[in-house]
């Protein structure tokens, strides 16, 4: 079962997207190619469900040769659409 819990998800998303921007800007400032950085964080058990899914979607856009910030905004569209 999921909870909506918009004031918590207000004060919440922003935290968790900064750290999940500065983990990537790390990853990808130590060489990791994008889609390779996307993978990893995609992986780790440290970050909610929703955010691993939302950067495996991403990844696999860069990969395609998507430019990074339209990777990560479409992927944030296609699961708030109930895509993908």
């Amino acid at each position: 079962a999921r909870w909506h819990t918009p004031v918590v998800s207000w004060v919440y998303r922003p935290g968790l997207r900064g750290e999940v921007l500065r983990l990537l800007g790390g990853l990808i400032a130590a060489g990791r190619p994008a889609p390779d950085a996307l993978a990893l964080l995609a992986k780790s058990r440290g970050l909610p469900p929703p955010a691993r899914d939302r950067l495996r979607v991403a990844g696999t856009a860069a990969e395609r040769g998507e430019p990074l910030p339209d990777a990560l905004a479409n992927a944030l569209a296609v699961l708030e659409l109930g895509g993908a």
